[in-house]
């Protein structure tokens, strides 16, 4: 994984990785932040960029058998 610059200095890394703008970990650890992020916000659309839907796939798959 590659470094990002920060674009938000006021931000640590906990605050950042709570934003509900990635998801990070294991197929089983995304799937959950995805469900968090149902729960806790409504979200029931997602955006994954073309180039990244392969490897997205399993996220999906684990987070549809839940």
């Amino acid at each position: 994984m590659r470094e990002v610059p920060p674009k938000t200095p006021h931000l640590d890394e906990d605050h950042a990785l709570a934003l509900p703008l990635f998801t990070v970990g294991t197929i089983r650890q995304m799937a959950a932040q995805l469900r968090g992020q149902r729960e806790r916000y409504g979200f029931s659309y997602l955006t994954v960029l073309e180039p990244n839907m392969k490897a997205f796939a399993p996220v999906l798959q684990e987070r549809a058998g839940s």
